[in-house]
């Protein structure tokens, strides 16, 4: 019975882990963000919580020979307990994911919400910025000594980083010239780091696309685009 017990609810926690691990893996840390940017560890929070704690506890704790009230009441505080726990889990996970890939010097960072709430940004506005997703955006360096002096205020006081000042945001499309003079052609990209061309020719790769550094979370990665602008992928990433 208290196998039975466990069984039944390591089977409903499955159900959840699955929703969440979809949410993950689609909806919040798609591609190349899942490996460098938290989904991983997200999925080990929530494989923890979900598939390890509540049908351990109730292993633990399940007793068929307690009476009805007693057995409900402690299936009841654990299903509390895992709940409240993924819950948790839910909000961690979903509050740290890129929701914006921003161009800032030379490289492609991830993007939080956090940031964006930190400066009273509508989000809205992001989807006409670009159509990717995560959208990407380029960062406009200061253009004014009031602008630079709003950069050298966020950095001093350890607010929010260049790249990620919604203040910037540009359309990306409209500046893909600026950032493809700096991309890395393919040639120079086999030279720097050859698993990440080899990884991207196996994948039927276009031999004109361009290269460039994405510095992830948890890790980094190398950034394909097309010569029009749009991201193919990430190849070679790797976590910290």
């Amino acid at each position: 019975m208290r196998l039975r017990a466990a069984g039944i609810h390591l089977c409903l926690s499955g159900i959840a882990f699955a929703i969440a691990l979809y949410l993950i893996l689609v909806a919040w840390y798609p591609s190349f963000h899942f490996r460098v940017d938290g989904g991983w560890q997200g999925v080990r929070i929530m494989a923890a919580v979900d598939l390890v704690l509540g049908p351990t506890l109730t292993l633990i704790v399940f007793n068929p020979f307690k009476a009805r009230k007693l057995i409900v009441f402690d299936l009841a505080c654990i299903g509390i307990a895992q709940l409240a726990a993924l819950g948790w889990g839910f909000y961690a996970i979903h509050s740290q994911h890129p929701v914006v890939v921003s161009w800032q010097g030379g490289a492609f960072h991830p993007v939080t919400s956090e940031p964006l709430k930190a400066e009273s940004y509508d989000m809205a506005p992001l989807a006409t910025l670009s159509d990717a997703q995560p959208p990407i955006v380029f960062v406009a360096p200061p253009a004014n000594e009031d602008e630079e002096a709003r950069v050298a205020l966020q950095a001093m006081m350890g607010g929010t980083a260049e790249y990620e000042d919604p203040f910037f945001f540009r359309s990306f499309i409209q500046h893909w010239p600026e950032v493809k003079a700096k991309g890395r052609s393919l040639e120079k990209q086999r030279k720097l780091r050859h698993s990440v061309t080899d990884d991207f020719e196996a994948a039927g790769g276009d031999p004109a696309a361009l290269f460039y550094d994405y510095y992830g979370r948890f890790g980094d990665c190398v950034l394909a685009f097309s010569a029009e602008g749009k991201v193919l992928g990430g190849y070679g990433c790797a976590e910290n």
